[in-house]
């Protein structure tokens, strides 16, 4: 038997109409999602084909989404296996965003919109998000313990505090916890930091990815010090627990001590990191100087 519960007590939706146990979940393959077929198949110990992502990295030794999620359930001490209840409501509420950062492209920020052009990367629409998408998952939202939000950059964005007040219409959101994804340059206006204290808790995840000039490299144009300022910002807030992610690339794979050393001194254990995309592997992605030195040594 594999187990998941995900596929009983989690649900994704993106901007795109898109539904899915989780963000990992392969929506690509078609339309056609039949989630009490993949309960079927792993109550017989037959891996979905949409849950491909779990399936290799639980074969080549590692942890898992699957694994994370259904211990963090179980360590909770909620009822999992109930599909009437979700605990866990996970939305991607658009692609407005302030940064066009190295690791990113138009898909997830507007900003990459503005000079796509100039890169030869696909264009995207902006999309936002429409609360009325909610109204049928009321009932199984009774019971919400977690709200997670990604963007974009979700403190750009007008539709951020438009899902916290209509849920607040519907929900007890005093027993919630918040998790948002931020790049950490725009602080929260007045409005939604007082609409982010009717949750339980706050877990605020900034992801920073170099330091100093590092930094500044890879999220343009966000500056080193306005982000310094912003984490001394949220570290004021007593609701507010901050995380730190970090994504390695050919842009900053030789400085990761140095990220990891800033990252456990201003953030302690709450550090993670994780690996990009291939092709934001690719050597194009470096500094000029990085190139120059490279091609130095080989000739």
């Amino acid at each position: 038997m594999i187990y998941c519960s995900s596929v009983f007590n989690q649900w994704h939706l993106d901007v795109r109409d898109r539904e899915a146990p989780c963000c990992f979940y392969d929506v690509s393959r078609d339309a056609n999602i039949n989630i009490e077929q993949d309960r079927a198949d792993m109550a017989v110990g037959k891996w979905p084909r949409r849950c491909e992502y779990c399936r290799v990295s639980e074969a080549i030794g590692s942890s898992s989404p699957r694994l994370d999620y259904t211990q963090r359930v179980r360590d909770a001490g909620w009822a999992d296996g109930d599909a009437s209840q979700l605990f866990t409501l996970s939305l991607f509420i658009g692609n407005k965003c302030n940064l066009h950062c190295i690791t990113c492209d138009a898909k997830y920020s507007t900003s990459w919109i503005k000079i796509a052009d100039h890169f030869a990367v696909d264009q995207a629409p902006h999309v936002g998000f429409d609360t009325m998408r909610l109204d049928s998952m009321l009932p199984r939202l009774q019971n919400l313990q977690e709200l997670s939000i990604m963007g974009g950059e979700p403190m750009y964005q007008d539709d951020l505090l438009k899902i916290i007040s209509y849920l607040s219409q519907h929900l007890d959101l005093s027993r919630c916890l918040l998790r948002l994804t931020s790049n950490g340059i725009t602080l929260p206006g007045p409005e939604l930091l007082s609409a982010m204290t009717r949750f339980r808790k706050v877990d605020l995840t900034l992801s920073i990815d170099g330091v100093g000039a590092g930094y500044e490299y890879i999220r343009h144009p966000a500056r080193w010090e306005d982000l310094k300022n912003n984490i001394q910002f949220y570290k004021s807030m007593s609701h507010v627990n901050l995380r730190m992610n970090a994504t390695i690339s050919s842009t900053n794979v030789w400085e990761v001590n140095r990220i990891a050393e800033w990252g456990v001194k201003n953030f302690g254990v709450n550090v993670e990191f994780n690996m990009a995309r291939k092709s934001i592997w690719e050597v194009s992605n470096l500094p000029a100087e990085i190139k120059r030195e490279r091609s130095e040594e080989h000739t």
